[in-house]
């Protein structure tokens, strides 16, 4: 009998020569398991990236603003274009600049398509009073000296 046994398990072994259904299902659900444990922890880093983006971009717009604004109202011939205005375009340069001068965008690096709307403020001295910077999740603000970010 005890033959009989040995010599069935030898032919099932021979025989067999790939996974079962069950042990496949299993080590999907397993994985699934996983992915699942994963994906909140992963969108969490994802929003965190984005935040930090949309105010780094909102930093590198109030530094091109300051720049723009300190060579429009520093010079005395200058028109003062910014005085006590908001501007709500990036393509703004320096009163009385030639055309290839920079602009706001070009100093900040940052195009057109990668945010939604921008705001700027500009005091009757010529300092930036205000900025909000909306990306496409998170919007940057300034104002006057604190920086906060939101959710849209």
């Amino acid at each position: 009998m005890k033959k009989k046994l040995s010599d069935f398990r030898q032919k099932m072994r021979k025989d067999k020569k790939g996974f079962t259904l069950v042990e496949l299902i299993v080590v999907l659900v397993i994985l699934a398991i996983l992915i699942a444990l994963l994906v909140p922890t992963l969108t969490g880093y994802i929003d965190n990236a984005n935040k930090k983006k949309v105010a780094s971009e909102g930093r590198q717009i109030l530094m091109a603003a300051k720049t723009i604004a300190a060579d429009d109202y520093n010079s005395d011939e200058a028109t003062k274009n910014l005085c006590g205005k908001t501007i709500t375009t990036l393509n703004v340069s320096a009163a009385g600049a030639a055309t290839d001068d920079p602009t706001i965008e070009k100093l900040s690096e940052v195009k057109n398509s990668k945010y939604t709307s921008v705001s700027i403020t500009f005091d009757a001295d010529g300092t930036v009073s205000r900025l909000v910077y909306t990306g496409k999740k998170f919007t940057a603000t300034f104002d006057g000296s604190a920086w906060s970010t939101t959710k849209n």
